[in-house]
């Protein structure tokens, strides 16, 4: 029951918000918080539970060289990424993440070319203490699952980090580092230039 209602909210906004990530983050907030308190916490352990099953080498490897190296907290923002594109979406990447993110991501000059979303869980934990007056990362479901990403995060991380300090990861998937790692950085200057105001004379 909370997997089909879990996505089919994922799914209208994403459908309603497009790549927009800010009117996204405000389209979910206000259906969740037309939910019972309740209700948003099991979407929020659920939301825990995609992140667990989505603790695999290959989605660490594909975050690591679209996302320009390792970066704190990094994996756990880019599933929500992940997880906001939607069912089919999330459940194809999972299959096959190097492949199916090389063929579907295309970040164009001046895109931001990190793959995040932090802000897409903040919208549970918003709704949810809004609507409880309770914080959500005390209750003791949603802290249950949350330690068990941590968990296997940390595994990933022991096992992935010198794989990618030897340069094994660019080997290994070579068409995402050619794609994405080796521009990252290029990338990134040039959207931050356009985030950034003018300062050239009137």
């Amino acid at each position: 029951m909370i997997e089909r209602d879990f996505w089919l909210l994922i799914d209208a906004v994403k459908q309603a918000a497009g790549d927009d990530q800010q009117k996204y983050v405000t389209l979910l907030e206000k259906r969740l918080e037309a939910m019972t308190s309740d209700s948003i916490r099991r979407h929020a352990v659920y939301l825990m539970q995609l992140l667990q099953q989505s603790s695999t080498e290959e989605v660490w490897a594909a975050h690591y060289l679209i996302n320009g190296g390792y970066e704190e907290w990094g994996f756990e923002d880019f599933r929500y990424w992940l997880v906001a594109q939607g069912k089919q979406y999330f459940y194809d990447c999972l299959a096959n993440p190097a492949e199916f993110l090389c063929e579907r991501v295309n970040i164009e000059e001046g895109e931001n070319p990190e793959l995040s979303f932090y802000e897409f869980w903040s919208a549970f934990k918003t709704a949810y203490e809004r609507k409880s007056q309770r914080n959500l990362c005390h209750t003791h479901d949603w802290l249950r699952e949350y330690e068990k990403v941590q968990q296997a995060e940390f595994s990933l991380e022991e096992k992935m980090r010198p794989l990618a300090q030897e340069y094994k990861l660019r080997r290994r998937y070579p068409a995402l580092f050619k794609k994405f790692f080796q521009h990252f950085y290029y990338r990134l200057q040039k959207y931050q230039e356009q985030q950034s105001p003018s300062t050239e004379p009137a």
